[in-house]
């Protein structure tokens, strides 16, 4: 990521940047990143497994890795406050990923573990498809006499998926709600649905 005056990367989120930055480019749809989630460049581990990254409902893998992580953090804690070492080689990694911290710290660190997916193949999908899409977009951009930069705005609604649909209603690649589908002059019917198609909702 080449940050700079176009896109600031400030010294106090710099690291959760370059968090993403792996999300997006290192970190594939199999791998499951467990991490803080308050300090997400706090990386504890990645797994390759189709377990899903529920919050509620975490995959057996997942589930167990980030018992054992917990585990791992509680029990550092309590060597930490009697004044001992870490007990093995889990737990002197564990350590050096929070240098100098408190019990105190290492357990609430135990209760901020968060899973993530990668998304670097999901994403490499997203460009060839912005390939496809960019030149038409662009153009009714242009056309509106709306910034070009609104280009790159379905990356983060849909990854440009024309079918992409959320638990919302909202489809297509710029997420197009039904309501305001019809407001903008879209069909939406039991057979048809235009905000599937990408030239006629980038028109809308």
């Amino acid at each position: 990521l080449q940050c700079g005056d176009v896109f600031p990367c400030p010294e106090e989120i710099q690291r959760r940047v370059d968090f993403w930055v792996q999300v997006f480019r290192q970190w594939g749809t199999g791998q499951r990143v467990i991490h803080d989630s308050e300090r997400p460049e706090k990386v504890f581990s990645v797994l390759t497994t189709e377990d899903q990254c529920s919050a509620r409902r975490p995959g057996r893998l997942v589930k167990q890795e980030q018992d054992r992580i917990r585990d791992g953090l509680r029990s550092l804690a309590g060597r930490v406050e009697s004044g001992q070492s870490p007990e093995n080689s889990f737990q002197r990694d564990l350590a050096n990923l929070y240098p100098g911290a408190s019990g105190q710290e290492l357990r609430s660190a135990a209760g901020r573990l968060r899973c993530q997916s990668g998304n670097r193949d999901r994403f490499a999908e997203a460009l060839q498809r912005f390939g496809e899409y960019r030149p038409f977009v662009v153009e009714y951009l242009s056309d509106a006499g709306l910034s070009t930069e609104l280009q790159y705005l379905p990356f983060v609604e849909s990854a440009y998926h024309p079918k992409a649909y959320s638990h919302l209603g909202a489809a297509g690649i710029w997420q197009i709600m039904p309501k305001t589908a019809r407001t903008l002059g879209l069909q939406i019917s039991a057979s048809v649905d235009e905000r599937f198609d990408p030239r006629l909702a980038t028109q809308g």
